[in-house]
């Protein structure tokens, strides 16, 4: 009789184990059915981040590349637009010459050089803008800052006339030779001296006068243009170099910008700020006085190093 007792509570208790057990594996079983649901949401959630993340990444890179082109066109239309009017100004000069009732060979002639002058500008600008939107580096060369100056002075010399602006340029006696792209240099220029004259439209055109220097020191050479207009706002004073940003009622906001790019490339700064009244525009760039290489200009002061030691009897330190 024990015995069957003993056997049947035997029986029972395995019975409740395995019952025990099943039932563990069936919650082990819901909660693994549980967790690659969550898994799986998880999983779709994730894949549709990743692509809404693709999405907003391409049209974000469009966005960038249409303004990109926006900003290479303002800046050709911009940029471009001061020699087409000097070409319009010399082909009429050049009309009136040969109007004459004894037509001027000599003068049409100047002014078909001239006119040539400017659409080759044209074309660089073109070219260098292009460049620029792709990143290639400056095409350097050295060259005298006086010569560039004047060259640039000329090409706008009829619209400065047109304005009522007196241009007056520093008389410097030295030669001063900058390493750098001639080309992108009268660039800034041209427009720093628009800027300047398009500031003084509302000064009385006895008091329009542009002033225009340079000084090269501690290896820095620096350029300056100064107006006597109204002077800058100094709530805008922060974004005058922003593309697209203009004070002028049919500005473009190109004009700063293209300059601040131009200098940046060579290594250099740009500042507006108060003077005298009007606003001092001011180009730093890196300057190397002699124009002889680095590497040849230490070779020949050790050289010269060498002679002096020789010549006093001295010996160089090793």
């Amino acid at each position: 009789m024990n015995n069957d007792l003993n056997a049947v509570g035997a029986s029972h208790a395995q019975k409740l184990e395995a019952f025990d057990t099943e039932a563990l594996l069936v919650a082990f079983a819901e909660e693994n059915a549980r967790l690659h649901g969550h898994l799986s949401l998880e999983r779709a959630q994730r894949s549709n981040a990743e692509a809404q993340l693709r999405a907003a990444m391409m049209e974000l890179a469009s966005a960038n590349r249409l303004r990109a082109m926006g900003e290479l066109v303002a800046s050709i239309v911009h940029e471009v637009a001061q020699p087409i009017t000097a070409l319009d100004t010399s082909a009429r000069a050049g009309l009136r010459w040969l109007d004459r009732s004894v037509p001027d060979i000599d003068n049409a002639r100047e002014t078909l050089r001239h006119i040539t002058a400017c659409a080759a500008r044209a074309s660089t600008i073109v070219s260098g803008l292009r460049a620029s939107a792709r990143q290639v580096e400056p095409q350097m060369t050295r060259f005298s800052v006086a010569d560039a100056l004047h060259e640039a002075v000329a090409m706008i010399g009829a619209t400065l006339q047109s304005m009522q602006v007196t241009l007056r340029i520093a008389d410097d006696s030295r030669d001063t030779q900058l390493y750098a792209d001639r080309t992108q240099l009268q660039q800034v220029m041209i427009n720093l001296m628009t800027n300047g004259a398009e500031a003084m439209v509302g000064v009385p055109a006895q008091r329009r006068q542009l002033d225009v220097g340079w000084e090269a020191a501690r290896g820095l050479l620096r350029i300056h243009v100064d107006d006597r207009g109204d002077g800058i706002d100094p709530q805008l004073a922060n974004r005058l170099f922003e593309p697209l940003f203009s004070t002028k009622p049919h500005g473009m906001g190109m004009g700063l910008f293209v300059c601040k790019t131009i200098v940046a490339a060579h290594e250099g700064r740009i500042e507006l700020l108060p003077h005298e009244g009007g606003t001092r525009a001011t180009v730093t760039l890196p300057y190397q006085e002699a124009s002889t290489p680095a590497c040849l200009r230490a070779e020949l002061d050790a050289d010269i190093d060498a002679e002096i030691d020789a010549y006093s009897g001295t010996t160089p330190a090793s």
